[in-house]
Formats: C-alpha cells, sequence, structure tokens
C-alpha cells in the first residue's frame, strides 16, 4: 500500500535529496557533518556560489535565459501550459529559468531534453536550491543511468527500448511499431517528457518518487 501511494508529499523533498546525494555506509558520529543537516548545509552554500557565479545583479536574476536541452519550442510550450495542471505562473517561469541556466552555466550540460520537465516537478515541491542540487547529481551521474545527455545516448536509449519490447512484448512490439510509437519521436513521451503527456500528475509524482529512489 505503501509502495502504491508513494512518498508523501511533504516528505519527498527531504527523500528526494537525502537519496541523490546518499553515502553508504555513515557512522552515527559523522551523521551531523554528513548526514541531513550537513547535507542542507552544502546545498545551501553551494547554491549561494553558483548564484554569485552566474548572475551578477538581481536583474541577471529576473532576465535569466531558458535553456530547452535540446527540447523541441512545442513540448516546452505544453510545460510551460501546465500539462493540464494549469499554466505555469510567470514567477514559476523565472525560478526554472533560473536553476536551468545554473545547470548548463556551471555544469556545461548542452543536450538532456528531459531537464526542463524534471525542473518543474521538482519546483513542485523544493526551493531552487535543492532543485539544483538534485539536477547537478542526475546529470553528473556517468553510467547513464537517469538520462541520455547525447543525442547518440538518445538514439541508444530509444533502440534499447525497442529492442527490450520486441523481446519481451512481442505483440505489443508489431502493435506499437505500426503507430510509429517506437521511433525517435514516438518516444519522446518517455525519454524527453517523462510520461507527463501520458499520465496524471499524480502518477508522475509516483514515478519520480521511483526514479530517484
Amino acid at each position: 500500500e505503501l509502495c502504491r501511494s508513494g512518498v508523501p508529499p511533504i516528505l519527498r523533498c527531504c527523500v528526494w535529496v537525502n537519496e541523490i546525494m546518499s553515502l553508504s555506509d555513515l557512522g552515527k558520529f559523522n551523521s551531523c557533518d554528513y548526514g541531513t543537516v550537513g547535507k542542507a548545509n552544502i546545498v545551501e552554500d553551494t547554491y549561494e556560489l553558483v548564484e554569485s557565479i552566474v548572475f551578477a545583479t538581481e536583474e541577471d536574476r529576473h532576465e535569466a535565459p531558458t535553456p530547452y536541452f535540446g527540447l523541441s519550442t512545442e513540448l516546452m510550450d505544453r510545460i510551460y501550459e501546465g500539462l493540464g495542471d494549469g499554466t505555469v505562473t510567470i514567477e514559476g517561469k523565472h525560478r526554472m529559468a533560473r536553476v536551468l541556466h545554473s545547470v548548463q552555466t556551471v555544469l556545461s550540460v548542452t543536450y538532456a531534453p528531459m531537464l526542463p520537465v524534471l525542473c518543474t516537478i521538482l519546483l513542485s515541491f523544493m526551493k531552487e536550491k535543492y532543485v539544483y542540487t538534485v539536477l547537478k547529481e542526475i546529470t553528473n551521474n556517468t553510467d547513464g543511468r537517469f538520462m541520455p545527455l547525447t543525442p547518440v545516448e538518445r538514439a541508444a536509449w530509444s533502440k534499447t527500448f525497442s529492442d527490450m519490447v520486441h523481446k519481451m512484448f512481442p505483440f505489443t512490439y508489431f502493435e506499437m511499431e505500426k503507430c510509429g510509437a517506437l521511433s525517435q519521436q514516438g518516444l519522446s513521451p518517455i525519454f524527453d517528457m517523462f510520461f507527463v503527456t501520458i499520465f496524471k500528475r499524480v502518477h508522475i509524482y509516483h514515478l519520480m518518487d521511483i526514479y530517484i529512489v
């Protein structure tokens, strides 16, 4: 029942950040320095430094451009439209722009189509500094666990998914192949938009629990 209901909304920020920054075999005497409190201090200090590097003035913070990371303008507009849950506010767009611009500038990420939609989901539960931290840990993961970070990786993910469906669910494969759902564009709702054009928002939050935890 707990798995079906997902992480309680009030705990999502804490659980997601702790999991993405998890350290194994942490002794009780190190918990203050490296546990939840320590992580919170690291997050705050890091994001203050990032903002001082990226935004020279308050005007820069307010007018930060929003990088698309390879996502099409059409799909970006769908994110701004709130994906059926109400249009993203002007302040929401500014928060999203600041985080994504910081990721692009400091972490040198140029291609990651899933980042904008993940940013909007995370901002539903976290402050900007925590969203930046989660996205930093995700993009710093070099084994490709979280998302493709180059067009070649994106094509490889699509091919791997197609081959897996073909092997395990042949009937589903032929139906998806017939309607074009296994093409790069056909798989965009999964690998670019994190299912948000397919499922309800409450289900997306549960998927995010699984994705991070």
